[in-house]
């Protein structure tokens, strides 16, 4: 009834969030307590947590390599992270995608709208360049 005092309607309010992850465990576990998990027990949210170890293809599952050029630790693998992201681009027209120092990927060439959208294409196209970088750096 408070949903209805405040304006809200479920139908419109509901947001989907997908979380990868290679600590689903932890992730859902967190996800279960407090304001999130009213959000969700009220249909405000739909939150989803994918574990990137499934989109790994090595029998470890591996999603994390050691940096180029040594140095401490570990950098994660492009590929188990592409694949994830193809298939959720099977439920979803755009994905917001952040980059690694927090601004939305390709900020400079998107309108004020954050999301991008990501087709299949740039995937294939963005895998290619990175594993032909990566070919050249090796020795």
């Amino acid at each position: 009834m408070r949903e209805r005092r405040l304006g809200f309607h479920k139908r419109e309010m509901q947001m989907r969030i997908d979380i990868i992850t290679v600590l689903p465990e932890m992730v859902s576990t967190a996800l279960n307590h407090s304001i999130v998990k009213r959000a969700m027990e009220r249909g405000l949210i739909d939150i989803r947590v994918v574990n990137l170890r499934d989109y790994a293809c090595d029998r470890h599952r591996t999603t994390d390599d050691v940096p180029y050029g040594g140095g401490g630790g570990m950098v994660m693998k492009v590929e188990p992270i592409a694949r994830a992201l193809q298939n959720l681009l099977l439920e979803h027209e755009k994905i917001p995608f952040q980059s690694a120092e927090g601004e939305t990927e390709q900020e400079a060439r998107t309108s004020k709208d954050s999301t991008v959208q990501i087709n299949d294409t740039d995937w294939s196209e963005t895998l290619e360049k990175f594993k032909a970088n990566r070919s050249k750096k090796s020795p």
